[in-house]
């Protein structure tokens, strides 16, 4: 099975990728999945276990809400008999087949937004593009150090943990995974994508650009995928979507970060004029530990 259409963007992580994600997906001319991200390419080449998890718990909830349609799927099973399609939807194997089949609708992109594909290997771009005929692919870049923050929050909130009254050595630790820095190195991302795909299927974002001009943003995204452009309120172009609670972190964190991702903010300045710009105001707000 082989998708015509489709939409991946592939991060950065706590770079407004649901809050585009949810806007796109009012959008006629898309198709979802069961989830936002569904992590098949990194499950795949990376080792990644997220995917798996994703449908660990779907079955789970399916079982513990609907066990009589899961036990008509056991029994049909053993009959023979057609199962009921959803479940059977639901339990099949991952593998491309499951990913191509689990976008539903009739638009024209199915929409796979996972963060973790930033660290995709060559190999999982060839994947991708084995198994869909054309691809448009968009990465979003804020600031390094401020989403490597975001995402040492995040750990915290996911986790069920509070940072407000976590010790300095604990939130290192959180800090010193080698997953919070390598989602912040965007230059190894970009020469990825730009290795493997053309430059007019590929589309480079900057948050904190497209945070300040959100319907131009969406605008200019429907005009690249070629799909008429969204007429959104401003109520729902405004929401915030999986938003992480702003804290200041010890100074110790912040800076070991920031020397960490000092080469990477430089090199992509360099590429992207525009990140210049648009990070000019990031620092003075991190220095002043917000």
């Amino acid at each position: 099975m082989i998708i015509p259409d489709l939409l991946l963007c592939v991060g950065a992580q706590k770079s407004g990728t649901t809050w585009l994600y949810n806007r796109l997906a009012d959008h006629d001319q898309t198709r979802q999945g069961s989830h936002k991200e569904l992590h098949y390419f990194t499950t795949v080449h990376c080792g990644g276990m997220l995917g798996p998890q994703m449908k660990i718990n779907v079955m789970k909830r399916m079982m513990e809400r609907h066990p009589r349609r899961v036990a008509k799927f056991i029994q049909a099973q053993a009959t023979g008999e057609k199962p009921p399609r959803d479940i059977a939807r639901l339990f099949r194997p991952m593998n491309d087949n499951w990913y191509a089949g689990i976008f539903q609708g009739a638009g024209r992109y199915a929409m796979d937004f996972s963060p973790e594909y930033a660290m995709l290997p060559d190999a999982g771009h060839d994947h991708i593009k084995r198994i869909s005929e054309r691809q448009k692919v968009i990465f979003i870049m804020r600031e390094p150090l401020d989403r490597a923050l975001s995402a040492v929050r995040y750990v915290f909130k996911r986790g069920g943990g509070d940072i407000t009254t976590a010790t300095e050595e604990e939130i290192l630790t959180v800090a010193r995974r080698p997953v919070i820095r390598d989602l912040s190195r965007y230059d190894t991302t970009v020469a990825t994508l730009e290795r493997n795909y053309a430059p007019e299927n590929l589309r480079f974002e900057i948050y904190e650009t497209m945070m300040a001009d959100k319907a131009g943003t969406l605008n200019g995204i429907c005009d690249w995928l070629d799909i008429a452009r969204l007429d959104l309120p401003a109520a729902e172009l405004e929401r915030r979507d999986n938003a992480t609670d702003a804290f200041g972190l010890p100074a110790v964190v912040v800076d070991e970060l920031r020397q960490a991702l000092a080469p990477v903010r430089a090199a992509i300045e360099d590429r992207f004029p525009q990140a210049r710009a648009a990070w000019a105001d990031v620092t003075a707000r991190q220095e002043a530990g917000a």
